[in-house]
Order: structure tokens, then sequence, then C-alpha cells
């Protein structure tokens, strides 16, 4: 299993540049990407989001390349965009426009200079921001799964309390008919006065407020819930399981919901509630999860 936060860091010196690589992920429904990379590297953006999407299935990710060119020596002119400026600067002095572009101007001009420009573009640096990049892609990788396997031990904890709870409501469950038994003989010896009623109509009655009150078929489909969420703990080694988990949430809420409503005893309520509690601690859990 693994969480959908981490984060990776690595850097590698070159002799001609400085390559640094931070690399990080939050919860995200989807998968999203985010990057920030040096001006010279902008055209790689999406190799690099391959490379990601090859660890990564949920979750937003930012990526952050910094390059730093040594030597001050190599300066390269981006002569396409010095005409156009030039012939941009022509064509609002034929409109009348005054003034002249000095080098100052133009050298303020983003990407119109550039340190290192040319070596900035080479197959070789190229290949090297590569590999920091797939490097600080395992050492988050690295950290999502150590968060996750943390993530997995509390759910399996919760889920068996959760198993718990419901065992303990099944065990109530089961004074619901004397429950009602009492309520319906006590009501009749008041409003009768002592006068003899139909048997058979108290049974009917019995059984309408037992049938309204049954929880059995809730309390199985929870313990369905509960094994499908540990078989999906189990298979979480071989791939994302989060969106499957954030469904039986879902439904472990509902069931829950409905043996609220339906208790008639005071400790199928209360252990209801903490049932419900506990659900909602696993959700939030679950968020986290890839």
């Amino acid at each position: 299993m693994f969480s959908m936060t981490g984060f990776g860091h690595a850097r590698r010196s070159l002799e001609e540049a400085e390559i640094v690589v931070d690399v990080k992920s939050v919860n995200g429904r989807y998968f999203d990407f985010r990057a920030r990379l040096a001006r010279e590297l902008i055209d790689l953006e999406p190799e690099l989001k391959n490379e990601i999407q090859k660890s990564v299935a949920r979750g937003r990710v930012e990526l952050l390349v910094d390059l730093t060119v040594r030597g001050a020596g190599q300066v390269g002119l981006n002569r396409e965009l010095l005409e156009n400026y030039l012939g941009a600067a022509e064509k609002m002095r034929a409109h009348g426009i005054v003034g002249e572009l000095t080098v100052s101007d133009l050298t303020a001009i983003p990407g119109l200079v550039s340190v290192g420009a040319e070596w900035a573009r080479s197959e070789t640096l190229r290949a090297a921001v590569k590999d920091v990049v797939r490097e600080a892609i395992g050492r988050m990788v690295e950290s999502r799964g150590a968060e996750g396997r943390e993530i997995r031990l509390e759910l399996a904890r919760r889920i068996e309390t959760l198993d718990r709870l419901a065992i303990r409501i099944g065990e109530s469950g089961g004074r619901v008919k004397d429950h009602y038994r009492d309520r319906l003989d006590r009501a009749v010896a008041e409003l009768a006065g002592g006068i003899s009623l139909d048997e058979s109509r108290l049974a009917q009655e019995l059984l309408f407020y037992v049938e309204r009150s049954d929880i059995s078929e809730e309390l199985e489909r929870l313990r369905i819930h509960l094994n499908r969420f540990r078989a999906y703990l189990e298979e979480s080694d071989r791939g994302p399981v989060g969106k499957n988990l954030d469904f039986l949430c879902q439904e472990l809420n509902r069931e829950v919901n409905t043996i609220l409503a339906k208790a008639c005893l005071g400790d199928i309520s209360e252990t209801a509630v903490e049932a419900k509690s506990e659900v909602e601690r696993i959700r939030e859990q679950v968020q986290n999860v890839e």
C-alpha cells in the first residue's frame, strides 16, 4: 500500500552545471501534475511527467528542477527572437512611435541572451536531468511506501475494532423480541384492565415491531464489507486500492446509519454510534491511500 503523501530530493554536480530536483506528492482524487522547470528544460516536461506516472497513479505531484550552469563565458544569443523584436520596433516607428532600442533594453528581454545556452540544450545535460529526476522519484516512492505501510496497519486495527462492534450489536439484537414483548405486555395490562386479549393479535403486533427493528441484513452486509476491506488490504501490494476502499467506507457508513435508525435498545444505539465514529476514522485514513 502506498500513501499519496511523499517527498524526494536529489542533486548532481557536473563539470558544467548543478542539477537539483525536488518532487513531492499530496492527496488528490486523480493524478494531477505540476512542474517548475529551468527555462532550458521546459520542453522536457512531457517526458518527466511520463516518468512520474510510471510510479504514481493518484495524487497531486509537484516537480521542481533547478539548473545552474557554470561559467559566465558561455553566452548564447537567440537570433530569431532578436530579429523578431527588431522587426517589431521597426513597425512601431513606422506608426510614429519614437524611441530606440538599446543593448540594455535587448539584454533585458527574457530568453534573448542566456548563459551556457548551447550546453544547456545538449543531450548530455538532458540525460543527466532525467537520471536525477528518476532518483528523486524513487525516494518519493520510498517515502510513500513507508507511510503506506503504517496506514495499512492502522486500517487493519480499526477494521478489527469495527468487527468487534458489529458482533456486540448482533448479540444485543437478540434481545429485541423480548424487549417488544415486555412493552406490549405492559401496554396491554394498562389499557385492558385485566381483560384477556387475543394472543394471535398480540403475536402479529409483536412480529410487526420486531421486523421493523430487524438489523440482521444490515449486520450481514456489514460483515461482507469488512471482509472485502480486509481482502483489499491484502491485495494492496499489487496495485492502488484507495478508490475501492473509499467506496467500501461509503457502504460501511450506510449500513451503520441504518442500524442506528432501527435501534430500539440503548446499548445498540451506543455501540452503533461507536461504530459510526470508527468508520469515520477509517474514511479519513483512506483519503490518503493511493
